[in-house]
């Protein structure tokens, strides 16, 4: 896999403060920057407010969750609606994934993950950023 050269700037929404830290550590070890929001309500005005290279979206959160901000930020107009949006969920129940894209998420991580999956999922979104993609379709970035 090609090696992204370039830092990404990541909305992480995630209503747990360890998993924030956590998040943040790792995304800044590799460069990234990262801003913080802790529900849905948040992510989507975040999101309208600043052009993120990538979404990570909690899908259980106070106030509205992962699932109904994602669809609120694919209502938008213009370019923002398209940022990638990976799913991180505790929840690893069979068709949970699939719930994910139906959504209109572009992928799924469950927690707790490795640092080394994690990166690998950065990675992956990161170098297909580059190339067009259609929210919620089931085509991987490695294809």
């Amino acid at each position: 896999m090609e090696k992204p050269d370039r830092k990404l700037h990541v909305l992480v929404a995630e209503d747990n403060e360890m998993n924030r830290v956590l998040i943040s550590r790792l995304l800044s070890r590799r460069g990234h920057l990262a801003d913080l929001v802790v529900n849905g309500e948040e992510a989507v005005a975040a999101v309208q407010r600043k052009t993120y290279d990538l979404v990570l979206m909690d899908m259980h959160m106070p106030n509205m969750d992962g699932v109904t901000a994602t669809m609120m930020i694919r209502g938008l107009t213009g370019p923002k609606r398209l940022v990638p949006i990976i799913a991180l969920t505790g929840n690893a129940l069979a068709g949970q994934r699939e719930g994910c894209l139906a959504a209109g998420m572009d992928d799924y991580l469950s927690k707790p993950f490795e640092a080394a999956d994690f990166h690998a999922m950065i990675d992956r979104w990161h170098v297909a950023k580059q190339r067009p993609h259609s929210p919620g379709a089931t085509v991987s970035p490695s294809e």
